[in-house]
């Protein structure tokens, strides 16, 4: 399906070059190691890697990521500790819709949401937060309602975004 440098099975696979969407789905591996791109340990499903090539991904009851947020990286486990380095850091019991709709900088959930990035109008609806920070888009504090958001356009946004609802 792709060319690759190297791979080795060994209880262990490692392989150098372009990830494939198709590399992992097929079994569940201890150690998986993309070098430059992916590394796991642990149990692989195999709806974490399919969607996007990741610098590096670890589970050992941690998740770090660098690279792009996929919806389906955090809907199919509570995760204690969740790190999107340079992406999202998130602590606590993971809701599924709280990733899934766009990438995000950086998330951090602690009683507190911080978001860096683009905003989508379905990031606020479906829980009150007492704090949210859309750095250069959105800022927000107290408890959010379901309407403040969607019903029109945002009055303060990015002025080098240029887009609003």
């Amino acid at each position: 399906m792709f060319g690759l440098q190297h791979v080795q099975f060994l209880g262990v696979v490692k392989v150098r070059g372009v990830v494939s969407n198709h590399i992992l789905p097929v079994f569940g591996l201890q150690c998986v190691q993309f070098l430059g791109v992916v590394k796991i340990r642990g149990v692989v499903s195999n709806h974490i890697l399919p969607i996007f090539g990741l610098q590096r991904v670890q589970f050992l009851g941690v998740v770090e990521v660098r690279g792009v947020v996929s919806n389906h990286i955090l809907p199919m486990f509570g995760l204690q500790c969740v790190q999107f380095l340079g992406v999202v850091k998130v602590r606590g019991v993971v809701s599924n819709h709280i990733l899934p709709m766009f990438g995000l900088q950086r998330v951090q959930f602690l009683g507190v949401v911080k978001v860096r990035g683009v905003v989508s109008n379905h990031i606020l609806p479906m829980f009150g937060l007492q704090c949210v920070q859309f750095l250069g888009v959105v800022e927000v504090r107290g408890v959010v309602l379901n309407h403040i958001l969607p019903m029109f356009g945002l009055y303060i946004y990015s002025v080098f975004s240029f887009w609003a609802w």
